[in-house]
This record gives C-alpha cells, structure tokens and sequence, in this order.
C-alpha cells in the first residue's frame, strides 16, 4: 500500500516538474519573440532593413543593414553585442582605435584633439589628420552620448557596443549615425578646413590648422583654413595663421597688447618673417623692462634686424642691470647681424678681434659710424671732408 504510494508520489512530481519546464520554456519563447519584435522595430526606426535571425538557442543573433551600415547583434546573458560594420570605407580607419579612457599603460601612444573632455574620456589611436578629420564636433557628441550609456569601441574598422535589452533604443541610433559617419570621411583636407571654420573648441581648431600647415600645404583647404584663423576668436590660432603668412602687423599688434607667453612667441615669430618691417615693433619690445620678452625680440632681431638695430642691443649686452640671459641673447643678436653683412666692406660692421662682443666698423669714409676709441660702445660720425671740428675742452 505504502509502495503504490509512493509510486502515486513520483508520479505527480515528475508530471509536475515536465510542466513546470514546458512553461519555463514557453516563457523563453515567448520573451525571445518579443525581443525579435523590438529588435524590428528599432531598427526599423534607424532606417535599417532587418535581414535574418537565427535562434538555434532562446538567444538571438540578429542582423540588420542600411546604406554602408550592417549591424550584428548577438544576444547574451542580460544584455546584447552590437557589432557595426562600414562598407566603403576610407583605408585609414582599419587602423584607429577609440575606446573609452582606463588605465594607460606606461607607452601608450596615443592622439589628442584638443578637445580636453573628449581627450580624457577616450583614448583614440590612428593617423592623426584622418583622426582629426573624422572626429568633428558631431561625432565626438555622439561618441560621448553613447560611452555614457555603454562601453563603446571602435577597432579594426569595427565599432561595437554592449547593451542591455532597455538600453537598445537609445544606443542603437548612436551606432548606426556612427557607423554613417565614418563612411562620410573621404576628403580629409577638406574636413579638417571644416574644423577651422566651425568647430567650437579652439584647441580642435588649432591641431586641424596645424595639420593642414604640415600635411597639405599648398591646398586650396589650406589657404582658405589660413584666411578664416586670422580672424578667430582664439589668439593662439591667430598667432600660427600670422606666423605661416608672415603677417608682420598683425604679429607686432599680438607682440604689444596680448598675454606674455604670445607676446613672446610673437616676438619670435616676427624674427621668423625676417622682414625689415619686422624691426621697428622688435625695437619696441626691446626697450619693455621685460627680460624674456626682451630676449624674444633680440633673437628676432639678430634674425630680422638691421645694423640700425645695433646700439640698443650693445646697450643691453653692456648693461650690468641686464639679466645674464638677455645680455647672452643681445650678444649673439649683434654676432647674427655682423654675419649677414658680405665682408665686412667699408661702412659695414665687423666684430672687434680684442673684445668679444663689441663691434667695429671697416674704415670709415664721410657719413658712416666709427666707434669712438675714448668711449667703448660710443658712436660718432666723422666729418664730411674739409670740416673742421671742435676738440672738446
């Protein structure tokens, strides 16, 4: 009696654990068919044509295409890979690499755009003009929106995300105006001209012109990149787009009223132009009781400067006041000038073999400067033939 029991016993659980699993897998079904639906009609709403499922398992793998864009996904435990793919794309992108910032290893290399929200959340890897081009403000917005919600990554001309299911609506689109996006970048020039002109972050606008000064000079992006700098908003971008069009008034005007470090690097940029223009505004920097700039101007002068930018920079040279970096500078400004004059011919400077440092002229003829032999350092014009002088006393 007890065994027929028993036997009853087993029975109903057995019946009841088949039924509990029928219902389990029902229910697996059931939720992967709704998951199949969402999948269609998210990818529906970006555009894309769902191709094929394949559902050997409860779980999904998915794929949908539009344009140049085909997406894989492949469901997991508690969440899906998205998985984008680019057709036509430049050859440049298999090489770049975008992940979000971590931990970085001593001697990683990588690239800065000059966007320093965008540099620290993302270490990007690449060519750096094809980099710089594909990562405009638009595409770095959405790359930020997306690494916010999910860890995102771009390698190997592949761009992927991992996602949770309530996560897919918002993230999908993200990928899939990604994956657009890199297909756009085939004219890199003109993308990074782009940049010149309307990218909100001066660093960006900075690293593109620069790049273009480097890579493609000469290119109709470049002169026109170059025309829209001189009138930005940023000194520093005004300062490189003076420097490469030697633009001497716009660099003396930056040399008088801006910051230190430009006026500085205006100064040297002046010396660069080596334009005589150049020297009336250096002789200017010259007499501002500021040493480095000071010592900025001078080597623009030995650069740029002419015999007539001599004395006052003796007078520096000489001075005990002088700190020992501008009296070096003012020293060797006056060697540069002495070695562009041909030969030393009459009339023109030459440096004095007993005194390092100190100059003389080759002999005189009426109307040119002698240095006085009573008066290191002195000036004077010897008289026209036939006039007599006073002896002083």
């Amino acid at each position: 009696m007890l065994g027929a029991l028993a036997n009853l016993l087993v029975l109903g659980l057995v019946g009841l654990s088949g039924a509990a699993m029928a219902g389990l897998v029902a229910r697996a079904v059931a939720g992967s068919r709704e998951r199949q639906k969402e999948w269609h009609e998210v990818v529906t709403r970006c555009g894309l044509v769902p191709m094929k499922t394949d559902r050997w398992t409860t779980l999904l793998s998915l794929q949908a295409q539009g344009g140049p864009v085909e997406i894989l996904a492949h469901e997991e435990a508690g969440g899906i890979q998205l998985e984008a793919t680019v057709k036509g794309a430049p050859p440049d992108l298999a090489d770049v690499v975008i992940r979000r910032e971590t931990l970085k290893l001593p001697g990683t290399r990588e690239v800065e755009i000059g966007h320093d929200v965008f540099d620290s959340a993302f270490l990007v890897q690449g060519t750096p003009r094809y980099l710089a081009a594909l990562l405009d403000a638009r595409t770095r917005r959405m790359l930020l929106e997306a690494g916010a919600e999910t860890a995102l990554s771009l390698s190997g001309g592949r761009l992927r995300a991992q996602v949770k299911w309530d996560q897919l609506a918002r993230v999908l689109p993200l990928v899939v105006d990604l994956g657009r996006r890199l297909a756009e970048i085939t004219d890199v020039p003109r993308s990074l001209e782009e940049n010149v002109r309307r990218d909100p972050h001066p660093g960006v606008r900075l690293h593109s012109l620069l790049l273009l000064l480097q890579d493609y000079p000469g290119y109709p992006s470049t002169e026109e990149a170059l025309r829209i700098a001189r009138e930005d908003d940023s000194a520093q971008v005004r300062l490189e787009a003076a420097r490469e069009l030697r633009d001497v008034a716009t660099l003396a005007g930056m040399m008088a009223r801006d910051s230190f470090e430009l006026a500085v690097a205006a100064a040297r940029a002046l010396g660069e132009t080596r334009n005589p223009a150049a020297e009336p505004p250096l002789l200017e920097a010259l007499a501002r009781d500021n040493p480095a700039l000071q010592a900025a101007a001078a080597a623009a002068l030995g650069r740029a400067g002419s015999a007539g930018a001599v004395p006052p920079l003796l007078d520096l040279a000489e001075s005990p006041s002088s700190p020992r970096e501008l009296r070096r500078a003012a020293r060797q400004a006056v060697a540069e000038i002495q070695s562009r004059l041909a030969g030393a011919t009459p009339g023109q400077l030459s440096l004095a073999a007993t005194d390092a440092g100190q100059l003389s002229l080759a002999p005189a003829q009426a109307g040119q400067l002698s240095i006085a032999p009573h008066a290191v350092g002195e000036l004077t014009v010897p008289p026209p033939p036939g006039v007599r002088t006073r002896s002083g006393g």
